[in-house]
């Protein structure tokens, strides 16, 4: 998926996820980020709720999955969130091979 700088409530974005009876129903602050929160239908049993960021190209900051039988009784959930943002390049550690580190043949 790439951002649209055009997409500045990020309504596109939230079309990339392919959810029935797409709406938008508010905004919220995750870890210090404004973002634009969109639900929908991914099944007639299931809702999913994502909150993109629209300062950080549409970053998905968050992430609600709820499942219910048939007689409307919820069986599955799920939720991811951001806990923090650090904006700017990864540390450099993060991509360097500890130095106990053996190639082994298999």
């Amino acid at each position: 998926m790439v951002w649209d700088s055009n997409d500045a409530d990020c309504r596109e974005t939230a079309n990339a996820f392919s959810l029935l009876d797409l709406k938008r129903v508010g905004e919220v602050v995750i870890a210090g980020v404004r973002s634009v929160e969109y639900e929908g239908r991914r099944s007639s049993t299931s809702r999913t709720t994502v909150a993109l960021a629209p300062s950080l190209g549409c970053t998905q900051m968050r992430n609600i999955y709820r499942d219910y039988n048939r007689l409307g009784v919820p069986t599955a959930f799920s939720r991811t969130e951001a806990v923090s943002v650090q904006i700017g390049e990864p540390d450099p550690a993060l991509f360097q091979v500890p130095t106990d580190y053996r190639q082994t043949n298999q």
